[in-house]
C-alpha cells in the first residue's frame, strides 16, 4: 500500500466507519432490535405460527431501522454545501490470478463519493459477495486536501479445486467434480464431474460468466442421467418406480441493472425416456405421462441485499421465475416459482434469525418435471416426494459455534410448514422441524460438511441427511 495518513480502518466486524483525523463522522452503526414478544400461554399447534410471526416482526423492524440509518449520510451530504474529501482511486493488494479490472468494476461506483458517506463495512460485504476473496481488510487513506484512496487487501480463495462428494438422503451417493471458480481471472466458472449410487449415475458440465452492473453474464449447462427413480407420496409411501434416461441442455443470459436487481432470460431442452415398473403400471395413465421431449423458455427477476458481519452473509433475497414449456410439440405447460428469504443477525453477530417463504405451480406438466419439496424449503418432507403444486415457509435461528482462520461451525433449527398436491391430487398440509450443523471452509464457497435431521410432525416421520464436499 502507498504511504500516507490513515484516517479510517475497519476489521471484519465493523459495520460503519469513523474519521477521527479529519474531524467528521461517517455512517452510524445499524440499528439493533432489542424488543421481545411478551410471554403468553400458547396451545402447542400455535407455536410455529407465533415463532414465524415473531421472527418476521423482528426482521422487519430491524430492516426498517437499518435502512433509515443507511439513508442518513446520503441525505446529509445532499443538504451540505461544503466541499468534501472524495474517493479518487482504489488500490488492491493480494491480487494473483484475479484481474484488477474485474474487481475495480465491482467497486467503481465508490469513486467520486464523499469519504464521509463511505461505509467500509459495505465495501467488505461487496467483496465477500463476489466469492473470490478471504481475510478482507479495507482502509481509507487521504492523499490530498480533498482526495482519498481506498486501500483494499485480501487473500484469494482456491480457484481450481477437485471436490469429492459424499451424501446420504435415503441412499449413499459419491462423486467427483473438477472446478475452476475463477477462470481467466474474471470470476468465470467451469465445472465438470459426476456422481452415482446403486440406483443412479449422473454427469454434468457448466460454464458461466458473471453478470456485472451494465454488463450481461452468460451460462451454459448440460447433463445426462440414468436413474432408477422411486416416487413417494407425502407420507413416504412408495407409489411409483420407473427407469429413466434423461438429457438436459440449457443457456441463460443474466443482466444486472443495479447493485441489487437483476433479470434473466433463458432457453432449454429436456428429453426423458422413462419406463414404469410393471407393478406400478396401474399408477400412470400411459407411458406418455412419463416420457417427454420439452422445449422451454424462461424469464426471471431477482432482488438481493447482502450484509456480511464476519460470521454470516445475511440479507434479503426475493426472486420470481416463470417458464413456458412446449411438451411433445402439442402441450403448452406454464409454470411459476416465487421465493423470498430473510436473514439478519440479532443481539450478537453470531446469532441470526432465518425466515423464508416460497411457492411453485405448474399447469398440465409431466411427472418428470415435478419439483421436490426442497424447492420451497420444506426440508422435513420426503426426499422422493414430488408435486406440481408446492407452498412452503419457515422461520428459525442459526448460531455460530466456533470460528478458525480456515473454517467456521454453525448450528441452526427451523420450524416449517408446507401445502402440497399429493399423489391422489388432494391438497395436504404438513408441518415439521429441521435442524443441522454445518462446517464452512473459508477457502471455498460451499459447506465442507453438513449433518441434519428433520421430522414431519404431522405423521411422525423422521429424515436424516449427511453431506461432505459439494452438495446436490
Amino acid at each position: 500500500m502507498g504511504e500516507g495518513p490513515h484516517f479510517a480502518q475497519v476489521e471484519k466486524k465493523v459495520k460503519h466507519s469513523k474519521y477521527k483525523d479529519c474531524g467528521f463522522q461517517g455512517a452510524q452503526p445499524l440499528g439493533e432490535v432489542r424488543g421481545r414478544a411478551p410471554a403468553e400461554q400458547l396451545h402447542i399447534w400455535r407455536i410455529p405460527i407465533h415463532l414465524f410471526c415473531i421472527c418476521i416482526l423482528l426482521g422487519l423492524g430491524s430492516f426498517t431501522s437499518s435502512a433509515f440509518a443507511q439513508n442518513i449520510p446520503e441525505q446529509s451530504s445532499q443538504r451540505s454545501t461544503q466541499p468534501c474529501v472524495r474517493i479518487t482511486d482504489i488500490e488492491f493488494e493480494g491480487l494473483k490470478r484475479t484481474k484488477k479490472e474485474y474487481v475495480t468494476h465491482e467497486l467503481v461506483h465508490h469513486i467520486g463519493q464523499c469519504a464521509e458517506d463511505i461505509d467500509l463495512g459495505e465495501i467488505e460485504t461487496e467483496l465477500q459477495t463476489i466469492g473470490l476473496f478471504d481475510e478482507i481488510h479495507v482502509e481509507m487513506r487521504q492523499t490530498g486536501m480533498r482526495q482519498a484512496v481506498l486501500d483494499v487487501s485480501f487473500k484469494e480463495k482456491w480457484y481450481y479445486i477437485p471436490i469429492p462428494m459424499i451424501s446420504y438422503v435415503d441412499e449413499f451417493m459419491g462423486g467427483l467434480f473438477f472446478m475452476d471458480m475463477n477462470a481467466f481471472g474474471e470470476n468465470k466458472k467451469f465445472i465438470i464431474g459426476g456422481f452415482g449410487s446403486k440406483s443412479k449415475a449422473r454427469g454434468m458440465i457448466m460454464y458461466s460468466t458473471p453478470s456485472l452492473v451494465g454488463r450481461p453474464g452468460l451460462s451454459f449447462f448440460g447433463s445426462i442421467a440414468k436413474d432408477n427413480v422411486t416416487v413417494h407420496d407425502i407420507d413416504k409411501r412408495e407409489v411409483l418406480e420407473y427407469q429413466s434416461i434423461n438429457y438436459m441442455l440449457g443457456t441463460k443470459i443474466n443482466y444486472k441493472f443495479t447493485l441489487h436487481s437483476s433479470v434473466s432470460l433463458g432457453a432449454g431442452y429436456q428429453y426423458g425416456d422413462n419406463t414404469p415398473n410393471s407393478k406400478y403400471q396401474k399408477n400412470v395413465d400411459s407411458e406418455r405421462e412419463l416420457s417427454l421431449s420439452a422445449l422451454s423458455l424462461n424469464a426471471g427477476y431477482q432482488y438481493v441485499v447482502s450484509d456480511w458481519n464476519g460470521w454470516f452473509m445475511s440479507g434479503i433475497r426475493v426472486s420470481a421465475n416463470g417458464e413456458l414449456a412446449l411438451i411433445d410439440s402439442d402441450i403448452l405447460s406454464p409454470s411459476i416459482e416465487i421465493k423470498a428469504s430473510y436473514q439478519r443477525p440479532i443481539f450478537v453477530d453470531r446469532l441470526r434469525i432465518l425466515a423464508h417463504a416460497a411457492g411453485y405451480y405448474a399447469y398440465q406438466t409431466r411427472m418428470p418435471m415435478y419439483k421436490k419439496a426442497r424447492t420451497v424449503g420444506a426440508d422435513f418432507l420426503p426426499n422422493k416426494f414430488i408435486s406440481p403444486i408446492l407452498l412452503g415457509g419457515g422461520a428459525g435461528l442459526e448460531v455460530g459455534i466456533y470460528r478458525f482462520k480456515w473454517a467456521s461451525f454453525s448450528i441452526g433449527a427451523q420450524y416449517q410448514v408446507a401445502l402440497a398436491q399429493d399423489w391422489d391430487e388432494s391438497m395436504a398440509f404438513h408441518h415439521g422441524w429441521s435442524s443441522g450443523v454445518s462446517v464452512n471452509l473459508s477457502k471455498i464457497a460451499f459447506p465442507a460438511f453438513s449433518l441434519g435431521v428433520a421430522q414431519d410432525v404431522t405423521n411422525g416421520q423422521f429424515k436424516f441427511a449427511l453431506g461432505m464436499g459439494m452438495s446436490m
